[in-house]
């Protein structure tokens, strides 16, 4: 009766999300904006679908908390995405196919791979798609540091592209 409860609960609030952005986009910018807001929506959208009607029914008992890892993962960095261009006022790019194919491949690779092979492959796909997330963040992180000229994580002044201020004489 709890997960029931609590699956209703997050329907209830993704359907308010959805109104409320549908209907602010087609608000601002008509059926343009409305269009842009779908097609911003579908690679959230296949992992859902993957998620739900691709994945083997017995990963979900075998391997919960791998299979959560790499979509929850996979989730964070489509949101990540989404709330720095959001930020930079620059246009999302709906096409993730770096990330989105290979959790298409191992999710239709599920039904066919025993339970211990598929244990290997998820546990792969989980550090790979991590180390993917960690050097996206990393470059952001670079990114943004420059073009703001602050630092993060370090004492001192950052260091720029033309090697000023890293206290080398030339």
């Amino acid at each position: 009766v709890g997960v029931q409860l609590w699956l209703c609960f997050v329907l209830s609030l993704s359907v308010i999300s959805f109104a409320k952005t549908f209907h602010n986009a087609f608000k601002q910018k008509g059926f343009a904006g409305l269009v842009v807001a779908l097609g911003q929506l579908l690679p959230v959208a296949a992992v859902n679908c993957l998620l739900f009607f691709v994945w083997n029914p017995a990963v979900y008992e075998l391997n919960p908390r791998k299979l959560c890892f790499l979509t929850g993962v996979l989730f964070f960095f489509y949101t990540a995405q989404m709330i720095l261009c959001s930020m930079a006022k620059m246009d999302f790019s709906a096409q993730q196919l770096p990330t989105l194919a290979p959790y298409a491949a191992v999710a239709v690779a599920s039904r066919s791979l025993s339970p211990a092979r598929l244990n290997v492959v998820l546990t792969l796909a989980s550090a790979l798609l991590g180390v993917w997330v960690f050097l996206w963040l990393y470059r952001v992180l670079e990114e943004l540091k420059a073009r703001l000229g602050i630092f993060a994580f370090r004492l001192g002044a950052p260091r720029r592209p033309d090697g000023a201020g890293d206290g080398k004489t030339k």
